[in-house]
């Protein structure tokens, strides 16, 4: 019995405090969400907040299941945090295996505002968290050794209807997350795939994505589907650096992603399509725009843990309505297209990057100053590989190589100034290395075509030069040698005629069969053929060739002198002295030739006195090897050509065209020149028109260190000259003064010596050496020539006259007598007796032979003056007569002699009395009295 009761004793025990426990446990449950509410609160303020309140909290510990109802936080009377409703549910059971795993964590109508400054603090729902305290890094092997006792996991979790008020120095904004889902993710489980789910509203821009993360694996992993909507980037300016001063444009997207990092080995895999609509960065002055920016492809981007980088992309890239805008300079263009593979490769102190790219851009454009560069359609093919080494931060070497590049321009054109360049296919396909640091940045080869270049200055509405087709294969070495090899140029047509459109000058083709130009040290010509030259030149009353004065002006030339601009230029600017190797430039050249049928040459006259046309054509033109670094070394060069239908020029000899003084040896020929079609260009030089003749001419000519001898036998047939009424005062004037200067024969003195000259059949022949010093600076050749042939004039008639006339052959020129008249030749007087009118015996066989003379020079007129000397004055002085009488009686006699010598002529000699002129008597202070002779 006593143990029946001892044993009721002890259950009652239990039942107490069975019961005092379940009441216990009762009134813990009972106040347990409002000691957690408190605790919460209480928690908060003492992390920062200034206030903190709950409105209510639901707990039930056997479930593990926990809500929050309207938790809000406050700092300085600001609202930092609003919980609208918080969910949890605990899983106990995992607890005992040292996981806690939350079974569904769910918040709802959150408003959470996140301040951040660097290196100082950052604020999330009003409670700072300092920054700029130091932290030990954790290594992966201190965290192999010092494990996380407890796993943290949720199965479920959920946020929706959130905004996120960010504020950082660059940014503020509010970010609305509409959904956001994670699920199972425990990091007892590290390999577990979790499923993340966001929609995310920021501005009027939409961000969605579903992926797949391993967030606890030792390979932290994300892969999945992003799509982007209108996302604003403007709100991102402020992560920029200050100087930008424009970031905008609404970026668009669906990208396939997935992003490995391993202990600090990135490793980020995109597909997919991304855009940029009405992007704009801008600077001070600086900015890009662009309607829209598109990428489509694959990309691949890893980094190692030591820094290095691989990006790999495949796929294409599209630019729309795009300008770069700088100070007095714009790039546009209406698309760009970009199709292709790059690979860049980073490692260490070596950079390397290959890419395969095929690059379209359509309507492009690029300005700056008074240069408009156009460009309809540009098309770009090939391989592009980079390198770059860095030993130290100043040694840096790098390169560029494009191999089997194509390049192809449709339509360009360029404006420069009055200047208008249009070409309508350029084209370039070879290779190119760029090596900035080496001895030669740049090696280029390949080859070049271009289609209808044309060259045209707007302003004045002329053409300069169009080209229908060029090729050649083109080796380019920087700084200065370029090679051009089968260079090739068809069709080309040079400036206008002064009376059209139509080309001055018109070439069916040029080939060079090797061209080389090293700066400014050397060019060496290959073999330089010129194919059907057809050309029209104009000479005017100045002597300039007007076509050539038009293209000078077409091409920008200012009527400012050269020497003025030099100087205005070396005022502004110091001269630079001219280097030894730019004054020694050396040239070379194998061959030059003119070949084709067709090549003509219509050369005229405009302005002159009369005009003149005439019809060239080029038969043969050929100038051998040249070398200025071997002066010594002779250059053939030979020439054949007509001119109209019968006229045959010819030239061939050699010459030294880089000896410092000058030196040659060709001989010269002319066939039948008809001298009349030239008659505007020799009037000037001759007083006179030409009025009909044909030249012959046969020249030697030998220059030898500057010294001019020539040898030239001239032959003229039929030649008349026609005197120039309207000059002949001022022509006869200055051969007045030509004949007191140097005794020359001019003008008329010209003419009648070339009646004189004039064989029975009207043909002229003369042999005219010309001599004269090159170097001489009063030398000039014009008028070395004019001398020669009127000297060579003079010379033949006085032969002429001496062998008709002889013995009576002395000849005078007539400043020597008292006439002083300019176109005169004076003959041997007829001699008369001392003071009477009887001629001395011999007169009459002179007196013969000047009829003969007459009679075979029909165009000579005779001049008969008769005078009186000396000795016949003293002659009627003896006889007593003296003043009046003796000045009439002499008078008388002069006159007397004068008239008998005509009438012999006439009656006796049958020369018509038109042909003779007779003078006023005078004085002459001669030894022979008598009549003076003068044509």
């Amino acid at each position: 019995m006593k143990a029946i009761l001892l044993r009721w004793k002890s259950l009652k025990t239990r039942y107490k405090s069975f019961i005092i426990t379940a009441l216990v446990l009762a009134v813990f449950l009972f106040f347990l969400p409002l000691m957690l509410k408190k605790t919460i609160e209480y928690a908060l303020v003492q992390q920062g907040a200034e206030s903190a309140q709950v409105e209510k909290v639901i707990i039930n510990p056997f479930s593990g299941r926990l809500e929050l109802f309207n938790l809000s936080v406050s700092t300085n009377q600001q609202q930092q945090l609003n919980l609208g409703h918080l969910k949890v549910n605990l899983g106990w059971l995992d607890l005992l295996q040292r996981h806690i795993n939350l079974q569904t964590l769910e918040l709802f109508d959150t408003t959470l505002f996140l301040t951040y400054q660097p290196n100082e603090y950052i604020r999330v729902g009003g409670i700072s968290f300092p920054l700029n305290t130091k932290q030990s890094v954790t290594t992966p092997e201190e965290a192999a050794k010092k494990p996380f006792f407890w796993g943290l996991g949720f199965q479920n979790l959920v946020l929706k209807n959130a905004t996120l008020n960010l504020k950082t120095p660059e940014l503020n904004k509010v970010i609305q997350f509409e959904d956001v889902s994670v699920s199972r993710t425990a990091n007892w489980k590290p390999e577990l795939y979790s499923q993340l789910g966001f929609r995310i509203q920021d501005d009027k821009g939409l961000l969605t994505g579903n992926l797949d993360t391993k967030i606890f694996s030792d390979t932290q992993v994300i892969k999945g589907q992003i799509q982007i909507s209108d996302f604003d980037l403007h709100s991102y300016q402020g992560y920029l650096p200050k100087t930008w001063e424009m970031f905008s444009g609404l970026a668009s997207g669906e990208l396939e992603v997935k992003v490995k990092n391993h202990y600090g080995a990135v490793d980020i895999q995109q597909s997919g399509q991304i855009g940029v609509r009405n992007l704009t960065l801008q600077q001070q002055d600086f900015q890009i725009q662009s309607n829209a920016v598109d990428w489509n492809g694959q990309l691949t981007f890893s980094i190692d843990k030591n820094d290095g980088y691989t990006l790999q992309a495949n796929g294409e890239w599209q630019l729309n309505q795009f300008a770069l805008t700088q100070p007095q300079q714009l790039i546009h263009l209406e698309d760009l297209k970009w199709l292709g593979q790059v690979n860049i490769e980073q490692q260490s102190k070596k950079l390397q990057v290959e890419s395969r790219n095929q690059l379209m851009v359509s309507e492009s454009g690029f300005k700056q100053d008074h240069l408009d560069t156009k460009i309809k359609t540009l098309f770009w093919k090939g391989p592009l590989t980079y390198q770059e080494t860095t030993a130290t931060p100043s040694q840096k070497k790098s390169k560029i190589m494009l191999q089997g590049t194509q390049l192809a321009l449709e339509k360009t054109s360029v404006a420069l100034d009055d200047l208008r360049v249009s070409n309508d296919l350029l084209q370039w396909q070879g290779g190119v290395n760029i090596e900035p640091n080496a001895e030669k940045p740049m090696d280029m080869s390949g080859q070049l075509g271009s289609s209808k270049l044309i060259v045209r200055n707007a302003t004045l509405n002329k053409r300069v030069l169009q080209l229908a087709q060029m090729k050649s294969n083109v080796q380019f070495q920087s700084p200065k040698t370029i090679q051009f090899k089968q260079l090739s140029l068809d069709d080309i047509a040079v400036g206008q005629k002064v009376d059209s459109a139509a080309p001055f000058l018109q070439v069916a083709g040029i080939q060079l069969s090797d061209l080389m130009m090293d700066g400014n040290s050397k060019t060496e010509l290959g073999k330089v053929t010129v194919h059907n030259v057809d050309a029209h030149l104009t000479l005017n009353a100045q002597h300039e060739l007007e076509e050539v004065q038009a293209l000078i002006k077409s091409l920008g030339e200012t009527s400012e002198s050269p020497s003025s601009k030099m100087k205005s230029e070396s005022t502004q600017n110091p001269v630079e002295p001219v280097s030894s190797e730019t004054k020694n430039a050396a040239i070379k050249l194998e061959q030059f030739s003119v070949t084709g049928q067709k090549n003509h040459i219509v050369f005229e006259t405009h302005g002159l006195d009369s005009k003149m046309k005439q019809n060239i054509h080029l038969k043969r033109v050929e100038l051998g090897s040249l070398n200025s670094e071997k002066p010594l070394l002779k250059t053939p060069v030979k020439l054949e050509a007509t001119v109209g239908k019968y006229t045959k020029i010819g030239l061939e000899g050699s010459l030294h065209p880089f000896t410092q003084k000058t030196n040659m040896d060709v001989r010269f020929n002319v066939d039948e020149l008809d001298l009349y079609a030239f008659s505007p260009l020799i009037k000037d030089a001759l007083g006179y028109r030409i009025q009909s003749g044909a030249l012959t001419l046969e020249s030697d000519i030998q220059i030898q260190e500057d010294m001019l001898k020539s040898k030239n036998h001239l032959a003229l047939k039929g030649f008349e000259l026609e005197n120039s009424t309207e000059e002949s005062t001022s022509t006869d004037a200055s051969n007045s003064q030509d004949i007191q200067a140097d005794g020359s024969l001019t003008g008329g003195t010209a003419s009648l010596a070339l009646n004189l000259l004039r064989d029975n059949e009207g043909k002229i022949e003369l042999d005219i050496p010309i001599e004269g010093d090159l170097s001489d600076p009063s030398f000039r050749l014009d008028q070395v020539i004019q001398k020669a042939v009127l000297n060579a004039l003079q010379s033949g008639s006085k032969t002429m006259l001496a062998m008709t006339l002889q013995p009576y052959g002395a000849i005078y020129l007539a400043a020597e007598y008292a006439f002083k008249q300019a176109n005169t030749v004076t003959l041997q007087p007829i001699s008369y007796e001392v003071g009477q009118n009887k001629i001395k015996p011999g007169m009459a066989q002179y007196l013969q032979k000047i009829v003969t003379l007459l009679e075979d020079k029909k165009k000579i007129t005779l001049k008969v003056c008769g005078f009186y000397n000396q000795q016949d004055r003293n002659y009627w002085i003896q006889k007593g007569l003296k003043d009046q009488a003796l000045q009439d009686t002499l008078y008388s006699l002069a006159q007397t002699r004068q008239n008998q010598v005509k009438d012999w002529l006439v009656e006796q000699g049958g020369i018509h009395s038109s042909r003779l002129t007779t003078c006023h008597p005078s004085f002459e202070d001669l030894p022979e009295t008598g009549v003076l002779l003068s044509m």
